[in-house]
């Protein structure tokens, strides 16, 4: 049996967004499934320097659901390489997706 710690609550960060995706679909998890933490805020940077696509792909990455639901506003989120899940609106961290 393992512990976990939860990390808080950012849904109460004003102008803070954090979702739960599935990095394959791009679709937004359920409430409890593990998938990589994607962020949206206006601390994210805009990319890598001098790297155009790693940036599009890791800096302004597209939840399926939302794409659909905004055409004309597009909405970039932070892939974190970071797995985790929330549970009763508390997001708790469990692994790494990807190396730094």
């Amino acid at each position: 049996t393992a512990c976990i710690v939860g990390c808080g609550y950012p849904g109460n960060a004003e102008g803070v967004d954090v979702k739960i995706v599935n990095a394959e679909s791009c679709e937004e998890c359920k409430p409890n499934e593990v998938g990589e933490i994607w962020i949206n805020s206006p601390s994210k940077a805009i990319g890598y320097w001098g790297q155009k696509e790693l940036s599009e792909s890791d800096f302004h990455a597209i939840i399926i659901s939302e794409s659909k639901n905004n055409h004309n506003e597009k909405v970039g989120y932070l892939r974190t390489g970071d797995l985790g899940f929330y549970y009763q609106n508390e997001l708790f961290i469990c692994g790494r997706q990807k190396d730094l």
